[in-house]
């Protein structure tokens, strides 16, 4: 007898075939449970006798109100679309929950499973959990259909993840028994929207991805196992102050968390990688500290750690006992490793250069090495000092630094962290401020004096250049702002208050060297030096007293109001008429 309707394979493809006859009420149930189980959620249903199930579901902080509504998926019934496949709510089934809407506290899921008969040890033996959305069925009849396809429920067999919409118009979900905690936490958008990474298959092999939405439900952010994203375990964003070190701490993390390159990175409005970025840093996948002077090993790795008690509990009769005490960089390793999908897990340390680096890593300076990863063909462990038990870093694990070169040059650093890490030089870059000012440069009009700031850049940063050197220029950071407010108030705080302190301590107060950058030597006004020479009053310290040329300096401040001190930085001016 010829099968009239397809049937599903786990390759991604379908062929007419038997109806499977599961699954049945009770297995149903069971991979329900072992789902919701599979990652450490807390499962307590008060009623598993009928539809809808429910219960509260508990994980890391959430306590979700569920209502959880499953059948069997079956044929469709209609022997002219053969691929159709369905799922009848039941007549005895409670509709009440299907009109609650999900929030942060509330689920109501309305599921369906198909699940291929078992035919052999290599059979098909995944189900798939289809899911469409609940409020759209909260006036079904006394029996409603919903309708799905059987081409995507393959390609979820294949890719563990798929969306589609339905022969009536639903955008509905089907996914491997792994993606329901991917589901249950997105799925106010997942019925709204179809996402790149799903259609573009995200999710085949190895490289499972979970996504968590935040509480606003506006932000689903993905962890991932994949490499793909091109950062090295050990890497540093070096350079002068104001480059933008920080700010792209935030991109970086983001793409080594979710796997994505720079493009894809790039392509994103920044406020949604930075809102995924502090998400990151919340749940733990992320973390962040900064090395100075008295930074320790026993405050990154262990140490032993003094504790207060009550004389009258302690044997010793004495208030104070001691104990070991893991460091934050152990912590962290320990929770990353014990991640089951192996995810993507970042230490970010500001400031690295700022701490002695043989001190706080100690005999970890090896094990962060990525050929001795855990998990890596040359693995190894090394036994702590004061635990006296076996660590190491595990593979999922990057180190991300930066590092200020104004505060040391990389040529100071320790050759054997050197050698460790890669090192990403971030120098200024007026591109950035012409790209976020519409391609054009950041200008000032001052009743037709035009001031040109990215040329006021460029040309400090040359003369430091010369005079100091490239470790030291001034960054696009520092001017900002003057893309949304282009002002000569703004300007000349971001040039009194910011860029001269800075000089003044490059140059240890020479301020003729601070009156060369600034280009008070090109011109003969006095009003427009930024830096003014003060004389010195010979009777100060009476008539035998030799001055030797002694020069005294002090801050202009009428020059910061004139639009030509700026504009003499870069060009030269006409003085007549000043």
């Amino acid at each position: 007898m010829e099968e009239k309707y397809y049937q599903a394979k786990p390759d991604g493809t379908y062929e007419k075939n038997t109806e499977p006859s599961g699954p049945n009420p009770s297995r149903i149930k069971k991979i329900l449970e072992d789902s919701l189980k599979s990652y450490g959620w807390e499962v307590e249903f008060d009623n598993l006798k009928s539809n809808p199930y429910h219960g509260v579901l508990r994980n890391t902080g959430l306590n979700i109100d569920m209502y959880i509504y499953c059948w069997r998926v079956s044929n469709g019934g209609r022997e002219n679309r053969p691929m159709e496949k369905r799922i009848q709510i039941g007549s005895n089934a409670d509709r009440k929950p299907l009109a609650r809407s999900n929030n942060e506290g509330n689920r109501t899921l309305l599921l369906g499973i198909y699940e291929p008969d078992k035919k052999d040890n290599s059979g098909y033996t995944t189900p798939i959990i289809i899911a469409w959305e609940s409020e759209k069925n909260k006036n079904a009849g006394a029996s409603k259909s919903c309708f799905t396809d059987v081409n995507h429920i393959s390609t979820a067999m294949r890719d563990g993840f798929a969306q589609y919409y339905n022969s009536t118009g639903d955008l509905v979900c089907a996914f491997r028994p792994e993606f329901i905690h991917f589901y249950i936490m997105n799925l106010n958008n997942l019925h709204k929207k179809e996402f790149a990474c799903i259609k573009g298959n995200a999710y085949i092999g190895n490289n499972i991805s979970e996504s968590i939405e935040d509480s606003s439900y506006n932000t689903i952010i993905q962890y991932s196992n994949s490499e793909d994203h091109g950062i090295d375990k050990n890497t540093i964003l070096y350079g002068p102050p104001g480059t933008g070190k920080t700010y792209n701490i935030a991109k970086y993390v983001v793409r080594i968390i979710e796997g994505k390159n720079e493009d894809e990175i790039d392509m994103e409005d920044y406020n949604n990688v930075i809102d995924r970025f502090n998400k990151y840093k919340a749940d733990g996948h992320a973390i962040f500290t900064t090395f100075h002077q008295s930074y320790s090993y026993e405050e990154f790795i262990e140490g032993i750690k003094p504790v207060i008690e009550n004389k009258e509990e302690n044997e010793n009769g004495s208030d104070i006992s001691y104990t070991i005490e893991n460091g934050i960089f152990k912590e962290f390793c320990t929770k990353a490793s014990k991640d089951e999908n192996k995810n993507n897990y970042v230490f970010i340390i500001d400031e690295i250069n700022r701490g002695n680096m043989s001190k706080i890593f100690g005999e970890l300076i090896t094990l962060i090495e990525n050929k001795k990863r855990i998990g890596s063909d040359e693995s190894m462990t090394v036994k702590l000092p004061y635990s006296k038990s076996e660590f190491g870093v595990p593979k999922n694990v990057y180190i991300l630094g930066t590092m200020n070169t104004a505060d040391r040059s990389i040529a100071l650093l320790d050759t054997a962290l050197r050698r460790r890490f890669e090192f990403i030089e971030m120098m200024p870059d007026v591109n950035i401020l012409n790209t976020l000012n519409n391609g054009s440069d950041i200008t000032i009009d001052c009743n037709g004096k035009i001031i040109n700031v990215c040329e006021i850049i460029k040309t400090i940063n040359k003369r430091i250049e010369v005079l100091y050197d490239r470790e030291h220029t001034i960054g696009h950071a520092y001017f900002m702002e003057l893309v949304e407010n282009p002002t000569l108030e703004n300007l000349e705080r971001i040039l009194k208050k910011k860029i001269i302190p800075l000089l003044q301590e490059y140059f240890y107060d020479d301020y003729e060297k601070i009156g060369l950058i600034l280009a008070d030597n090109q011109v003969n006004d006095s009003r427009l030096h930024f830096i003014k020479e003060e004389s010195i009053d010979s009777e100060l310290f009476g008539i035998d007293f030799d001055l030797d040329d002694r020069k005294v300096f002090k801050i202009n401040d009428e020059a910061f109001k004139q639009p030509n001190s700026y504009i003499k930085i870069y060009s030269k001016i006409n003085e007549e008429g000043i």
